[in-house]
């Protein structure tokens, strides 16, 4: 009895004195926008976290926010806010992220927020901690590669392939003929029920080399009988700012418009002419821009920061990056307030972590492995195409069929040999 109520008490001295050492560590406020897969509301078994920050939201800001508390010996609380930051012209204030640290409510904001040159004049940022820039984002388009016809069936292998089965059945069954006929010629009336031993080997030969060409073709049939997809006619953004069929947005009042409406390269100028006479075709978020994507089936395409795009082409495998590169380079910084005291131990934070590799750590793990990450890698790796299988693709079964039959040859001349011998033999036998 008294070493469970010392135990108790040990116990409630333990908590008391973590939590004393937790309430001694300066706190920080950190602001962050749900964005996947930097900020997102956790799930388990169907239903989403506590209600602490750190249960609630999990992501690469959360990851990266709690090795930076370790780091920097300070506790950061999460806080979750609407938007990156707006600068009204009516009221001359910030809003969002950009908001909180200019007035002060915030000590940090930890997520994709871009470095620009009008977020500087107001805040400060850290040393970049990832990198990326404009992409175009659309859906593969549902197009017949290989037309479906009578004699689609033929299309897994290439003629020469068909070619060489069709010759390797006839010598098959050419084989298969001569060694019955002779076996029948040279053996007694009362052996020719016998199966020889050759042609137990010609059948198994024949019916394992069946199996193999019946198991490469069907698994070489089912991407052709499927309907492929093919690349948007227009990949780039010179394709886009030439056509007028295809329509494309962007998030309305972030970084990337900000890019087109400043740019002063003329296939950009171009773009965001089109786009400003038609304030539809902006959205209110990365979300709301997806969805148009998938739901307009080739006929739009949105304009979005590639590391968000790629994160969305790991999971959704209808969906594509343009394959022209990046339209610009961009850096995502750690939002500070002007002249914060906390500048410099961050930056030192984050270039330790760089050099360590857990931000590359952090990429992995949530670009590539949760939340479904990697469900698209076949189709990526596969780029869509069915590619007929040469002669060179499935040689080694045919040099297989052909070792087996010489070898066949050779034990039907042994027997053959063991036949005519006994044979000569056997007049010797009657006379004595």
């Amino acid at each position: 009895m008294f070493s469970t109520v010392q135990f108790a008490t040990l116990s409630v001295l333990g908590v008391a004195l973590f939590s004393s050492l937790a309430d001694s560590k300066e706190k920080l406020t950190v602001v962050m926008v749900l964005s996947e897969p930097y900020l997102m509301l956790r799930q388990e078994d169907g239903h989403f976290g506590g209600t602490s920050p750190y249960e609630k939201y999990e992501g690469f800001s959360v990851d990266l926010a709690k090795v930076l508390s370790k780091q920097l010996g300070k506790y950061l609380i999460i806080r979750a806010v609407t938007n990156y930051g707006k600068y009204n012209e009516t009221t001359g204030r910030w809003s969002g992220m950009v908001g909180e640290l200019i007035e002060g409510t915030a000590d940090m904001a930890i997520a994709d927020l871009t470095i620009t040159d009008e977020r500087e004049e107001v805040i400060d940022f850290s040393v970049p901690f990832m990198q990326g820039g404009i992409t175009i984002l659309y859906k593969k388009v549902t197009e017949s590669a290989h037309p479906l016809d009578i004699l689609s069936f033929l299309d897994p292998f290439t003629t020469d392939v068909w070619v060489v089965i069709i010759a390797c059945y006839t010598v098959l069954t050419i084989l298969y003929l001569i060694t019955k006929h002779i076996r029948m010629k040279t053996s007694k009336p009362e052996q020719n029920n016998e199966t020889s031993f050759s042609l137990h080997l010609l059948t198994i030969t024949s019916v394992i080399f069946t199996i193999f060409l019946v198991c490469i073709y069907t698994a070489q049939l089912a991407p052709f009988l499927a309907v492929p997809t093919c690349d948007l006619p227009a990949d780039s953004a010179e394709d886009l700012a030439r056509q007028n069929k295809i329509k494309y947005g962007m998030v309305r009042s972030g970084s990337t418009e900000t890019f087109f409406r400043e740019s002063h390269f003329d296939t950009y100028q171009q773009m965001w002419w089109t786009m400003s006479q038609n304030y539809e075709l902006f959205t209110n978020s990365n979300k709301e821009g997806v969805d148009r994507v998938q739901r307009g089936n080739g006929r739009y395409a949105f304009l979005m920061e590639s590391n968000s795009a790629n994160y969305l082409t790991e999971r959704k495998c209808d969906l594509k990056t343009s394959g022209h590169g990046l339209l610009n380079k961009i850096n995502y910084g750690i939002g500070l307030p002007l002249n914060s005291e906390n500048r410099k131990s961050i930056n030192q934070a984050l270039l330790k972590l760089e050099a360590e590799g857990t931000m590359k750590h952090l990429v992995m793990k949530w670009w590539k492995q949760k939340r479904g990450g990697g469900a698209c890698l076949m189709d990526m790796e596969m780029g869509g195409a069915s590619l007929q299988l040469s002669l060179k693709n499935i040689a080694g079964i045919f040099l297989l069929l052909l070792i087996c039959l010489i070898f066949i040859i050779l034990v039907f001349g042994l027997e053959w040999l063991r036949s005519y011998r006994q044979a000569q033999d056997q007049p010797s036998t009657t006379e004595q």
